[in-house]
């Protein structure tokens, strides 16, 4: 149980900390976003001056600019200044959230264009000479006619974001699919470490749990022979005390008298002995070993006897 609530929580902190990276680069985007706008409204003039007019119309009548770009709807009144293209309202919508970074999207009559930008969208050639490149790989028929929301978001994409319809000499499908896959590659890899990070992670938590466990097993071991020790000290203190209380009871049961008459009858009987001895005559103890010798050697010549008769049979 500590190691599933351990590996959830651990999984609940990475997706959190996940979930602030992101945040944080979406307050940099929002933030530098805001920066570019400020920096356009500034740079914006305030009116279109002679010479910009005059450029306008003639990007106006450049080959293909009569028509979407995209969708081959007729007068587009919208323009990406850094792709060069006429597009329609619906276009523009669909180019606007491809994002700054792929299309720039300016109209033709509302929007104020400095001078630089109508030069450049002009060299650019208009419709026909930009798709030449955008569409170079694109077959017949695949290019949608007419306005169809799914249908012309999906052309967009592909085309402008993906750039799958390039020529293959600057990047065609195929540099598209092998961009593919090393975008693919990368996330794998990445992938890969936050697993290992997670492995990793659930590792050391499963070592500190083992030596946490092991301290608390050896608490307890160290608390269960104190505990021990103690019972076995109490359990003998009770014993000597009952020996004792035994004792006395025994001391108590004799007579005084009896106990002092044993040592000095003992006394006199050694005494005794002392002075026969020291006179040369025999005390009953040394009668009794005398005896008990004699017995001892009659028997070992008896057993003598009659094992040599045995043996001269």
């Amino acid at each position: 149980m500590d190691e599933d609530s351990s590996s959830a929580s651990s999984s609940e902190e990475e997706k959190r900390r996940r979930a602030k990276k992101k945040a944080k680069k979406r307050t940099k985007k929002r933030r530098e976003r805001e920066r570019s706008r400020r920096e356009e409204q500034q740079k914006k003039p305030k009116e279109w001056t002679e010479r910009a007019i005059k450029i306008r119309e003639a990007i106006l009548k450049l080959p293909g600019n009569t028509e979407c770009g995209d969708c081959s709807t007729k007068y587009p009144d919208w323009a990406s200044i850094n792709l060069g293209v006429m597009i329609c309202t619906e276009c523009a919508g669909i180019h606007r959230g491809l994002g700054v970074h792929i299309s720039k999207v300016r109209s033709i009559e509302m929007d104020v264009w400095h001078e630089d930008q109508l030069v450049f969208f002009y060299k650019l050639g208009g419709n026909m000479k930009v798709n030449k490149h955008w569409e170079a790989s694109l077959k017949k028929g695949a290019k949608p006619t007419g306005y169809d929301n799914r249908m012309t978001r999906e052309f967009i994409k592909q085309k402008y974001a993906n750039k799958s319809f390039l020529p293959k000499e600057n990047g065609g499908d195929d540099d598209s699919e092998e961009d593919d896959d090393g975008d693919s590659e990368k996330e794998d890899d990445k992938e890969e470490r936050r697993r290992k990070k997670k492995a990793k992670k659930k590792e050391k938590k499963k070592r500190k749990d083992k030596k946490k466990k092991k301290k608390r097993d050896e608490l307890e071991d160290e608390d269960n022979v104190e505990g021990t020790t103690e019972v076995c000290r109490r359990e003998e203190k009770a014993a000597a005390s009952s020996s004792m209380n035994q004792m006395s009871q025994v001391f108590e049961g004799l007579d005084v008298q009896e106990v002092e008459a044993r040592p000095a009858q003992e006394t006199e009987a050694q005494s005794a002995q002392e002075t026969l001895k020291s006179k040369g005559e025999t005390t009953e103890e040394d009668m009794l070993k005398n005896f008990f010798a004699e017995e001892d050697d009659g028997e070992d010549e008896q057993a003598a006897a009659d094992a040599m008769d045995a043996l001269f049979r």
